[in-house]
């Protein structure tokens, strides 16, 4: 039934595999559900299997590898690249954004949409949410913008519609506006990547005949993160061959307050009937004490896929636990002892810690809040240390303002784009003129930027404004002519130039290297540009700005060396040599958001082992038995998940030791200061 190898593909030997792992490389026929644990080579089952079928003369574009993120996609390509050469380069590796983008752009006649739509993010959302509000008169003090956000958000990952929200009307009648006004800017949101593919391969018969033959074998990566609507675009892509191999681990389903539906994975044989369920459990990441502690944990959620993770690696160290009497001395004992590690020079920690460098450190709490006391000990010994989740490249006004000009270039209807930069730099454009142009374009069903051509026809406005209006339109006109067909990067800092762009920066921030920084970045889009056009990875102007809102990675230099701070969440996918989890407490570990009962302490726990398994030789606990809370110290217990993890795991039992007299008086200097200080405004 095979055919031969594709051509340029090299063998593939599959001797170093597990038993496991092998078993799920060569099934090839029908659904299959790897059941991945953590550490237990996942990416390495996903990218032989991969060179197994090509081997085995499958066609590279026959083969569809979806991931959830832009570096798991192309990890996966290049590993691909690696083991079999170039051909698998001609395999569809991307993510499932990225492949509604595909989807979209195919389809956009079906999905009403023009071929040069644009991709909002959550900025843009939100001002369509609030546009959509202010047409309805629904006052936004009393309705909270975000609130609405987070609903169609839902909705949409649920393929919700309007019409069958009959128990939230208020929110149905928002939804419905919102989806009027994106239609209208032909425009799309992320939501909208994966529940368009599906509602039109669900109703339309000829999109769902294109697309379900499309692909032979279907390949997901980090299954346990999918939500209800890629479900069914699973359903939908896999109908025609059945060949759906879904990878993951229930234990890790951490995203639930994000759509994730745990669900999915434990209930895919039902999802998918005649599937086969093999678990890969040898972990190749930590130590067996580390695995044990892990397993203890996680035993204790009730619905799961019951597997135990072991290690080839021995026992190792056990597991270090303090309790510190309170935050601040906390904070200074993980980082005196990280600080002791770093430098040890004792034989008895020479083969657990000799040649650690600081990036082999890693500190993770529940909350980011938790972070400010561990960069103050940080700094007072002059450790280097970064922390994960700060601004993003396209959060920072500078970029954003700048990549809206292009948006407009691409899309004169895009409305958010248009409202954003009409008067940056000022151009006299105030905001009773926008009103009437809006008001204007609303009566007349045309876009805002079709009135700007002819303010004459807006009525209302003052000469000024419809001289301020036309001027604006005949500056862009001859950018719009010219993007597709000269070079981006010169058209793109061109027009920068021309309505002077950095010296409004500038005089904006007069902050010496911080505007200069600003105008860095405003370049670094302009190098993007050029690469783009000069490598062919975008056809258009239009498919770059669609590509960089999915996948934009800003310019950085290699790794430094520094220890890591990050939230639990933030920490899934990653290992350290070192693992420090600190405040593992009730109230932290589970959050105190969470009921105590129920699927949200089961994700609690699971995030607890997530962050168990991110440490491959030494695993470190801390809490506090109190914490300074607006001025007052309150007694804090230590973690039920603690609890789980049998005492002879944990080396010197579970009590807390340490406690420094001069960072406890400190303290509690410092609260009955903070105590004076709301006391004051209290009265005030």
């Amino acid at each position: 039934m095979w055919g031969k190898p594709v051509k340029g593909v090299k063998p593939v030997n599959l001797e170093g595999l597990n038993p496991e792992q092998r078993s799920a490389v060569e099934h090839t026929e029908g659904p299959l559900l790897v059941l991945a644990g953590a550490g237990s080579g996942k990416t390495r089952v996903i990218t032989f299997r991969i060179a197994h079928l090509l081997n085995l003369g499958v066609r590279p574009s026959q083969i569809l590898a979806l991931s959830f993120t832009n570096k798991a996609a192309t990890e996966m390509r290049e590993r691909l690249v690696n083991l079999v050469g170039e051909p698998a380069k001609k395999c569809q590796t991307s993510t499932f954004h990225a492949l509604g983008v595909k989807f979209i752009k195919e389809e956009h006649e079906a999905a009403g949409l023009r071929p040069r739509f644009t991709i909002f993010d959550e900025g843009d959302q939100l001002e369509a949410v609030r546009h959509s509000m202010m047409t309805l008169q629904i006052d936004p003090k009393q309705y909270d913008p975000r609130g609405f956000l987070e609903q169609i958000t839902q909705y949409k990952s649920q393929l919700i519609h309007p019409a069958s929200l009959r128990d939230a009307r208020t929110a149905a009648m928002v939804y419905e506006a919102y989806l009027r006004r994106m239609r209208l800017m032909n425009a799309v949101d992320f939501e909208d990547l994966i529940r368009l593919p599906v509602v039109l391969m669900e109703t339309q018969r000829e999109v769902k005949l294109r697309w379900r033959h499309k692909f032979k074998y279907i390949l997901v990566d980090e299954y346990q993160d999918s939500n209800g609507a890629q479900l069914r675009m699973m359903k939908a892509l896999a109908e025609g061959s059945g060949n759906l191999c879904v990878v993951g681990d229930d234990d890790q389903s951490i995203y639930g307050w994000r759509g994730a539906v745990a669900s999915n994975i434990l209930r895919f044989d039902q999802h998918f009937p005649g599937a086969r369920t093999i678990a890969l459990t040898q972990n190749y990441r930590s130590t067996n004490y580390i695995l044990k502690a892990a397993n203890q944990v996680i035993e204790n959620n009730p619905e799961r896929h019951p597997k135990t993770l072991w290690s080839a690696h021995g026992d190792g160290h056990k597991l270090t636990y303090r309790r510190l009497d309170h935050g601040e001395q906390e904070a200074e004992w993980v980082i005196k002892d990280l600080y002791r590690a770093r430098h040890s020079t004792q034989e008895s920690q020479l083969s657990l810690f000799s040649g650690l460098k600081w990036r082999d450190f890693s500190i993770l709490y529940r909350t980011n809040a938790q972070a400010r006391a561990f960069e103050e000990s940080l700094r007072s010994l002059n450790i280097p240390y970064r922390i994960v989740g700060g601004t993003r490249f396209f959060d920072r006004k500078e970029v954003r303002d700048a990549i809206a000009y292009l948006r407009l270039l691409c899309n004169p209807s895009d409305e958010n784009a248009l409202r954003r930069v009409i008067n940056y730099p000022q151009r006299g454009i105030g905001d009773q003129t926008l009103e009437r142009l809006e008001i204007a374009a609303q009566a007349r069903g045309t876009s805002m930027w079709a009135l700007c051509s002819d303010p004459l026809s807006v009525g209302g406005l003052t000469p000024h404004g419809e001289r301020a209006l036309l001027s604006f339109a005949q500056l862009l006109l001859p950018f719009q002519e010219r993007i597709e067909i000269a070079s981006w990067s010169e058209v793109f800092l061109e027009l920068l130039e021309t309505i002077k762009f950095k010296e409004t920066l500038i005089k904006q921030h007069k902050d010496g290297p911080q505007s200069l920084r600003r105008w860095a970045n405003v370049q670094d889009i302009a190098s993007g540009l050029q690469a783009s056009q000069e490598k062919g990875v975008d056809k258009s102007l239009n498919d770059y700005l669609n590509r960089i809102s999915l996948d934009y990675k800003p310019k950085d230099d290699e790794p430094k060396d520094e220890v890591t701070l990050m939230s639990l969440h933030s920490s899934k996918g990653l290992e350290f040599h070192s693992v420090y989890i600190v405040g593992v407490e009730e109230g932290w570990m589970p959050h105190e958001r969470d009921p105590g009962e129920g699927s949200d302490l089961e994700e609690e726990r699971r995030l607890a082992y997530v962050g168990i398994t991110r440490a491959q030789r030494k695993l470190t606990l801390t809490s506090a038995a109190k914490r300074l809370t607006r001025g007052k110290l309150i007694p804090r217990r230590a973690s039920r998940f603690l609890a789980e993890i049998p005492e002879e795991l944990l080396e010197g039992g579970r009590e807390g030791e340490a406690k420094p007299v001069e960072v406890e008086r400190a303290t509690e200097r410092r609260a009955k200061a903070f105590g004076r200080m709301f006391n004051a405004l209290g009265k005030g």
